[in-house]
């Protein structure tokens, strides 16, 4: 999380979820559009020099918070996928599809601010996505027997 100053104490770790919770509202709320850092220290109750000594921009706020809530989705993710290996497959198909479509449609601000802020290519979304929902259904997939 390349932030300027690491929180250490209480209450600094507080103010730094502060800041991304009312990020993930506002992006989720009101789109990428208008995020910058006056709307959440507005919403937060900070002052803006208070984001900029843990985040140096708007766009470090935003690769944050998709590190931390991505990793947090996919994790969801397989828990939900591993359950389903019992199924037969038409209802393991249906039902990852189903998985799929709700991590995909949960993380939607979170790929519309990415593709917004062009961030680094150090989060490519669309590869670790692809990567893990690969990863986590193949196995899935692969068990042919059906079972009633």
């Amino acid at each position: 999380m390349n932030k300027r100053k690491h929180p250490s104490q209480k209450r600094s770790i507080q103010t730094v979820q502060s800041i991304l919770e009312t990020a993930r509202s506002i992006l989720k709320s009101d789109g990428p559009l208008k995020f910058n850092t006056n709307s959440i220290a507005k919403k937060a109750g900070l002052s803006v020099g208070s984001i900029y000594q843990y985040f140096q921009s708007k766009e470090k706020i935003i690769e944050t918070l998709i590190e931390k809530e991505v990793k947090n989705a996919l994790e969801q993710f397989e828990i939900n996928v591993s359950s389903l290996v019992d199924l037969g497959i038409e209802d393991r198909v249906n039902k990852l599809l189903h998985q799929i479509s709700n991590l995909m449609e949960e993380s939607e601000y979170l790929l519309q601010a990415h593709r917004l802020f062009k961030l680094s290519d150090a989060v490519n979304l669309n590869q670790i996505f692809h990567q893990k929902i690969s990863r986590v259904s193949v196995p899935i997939l692969g068990r042919s027997e059906e079972h009633t």
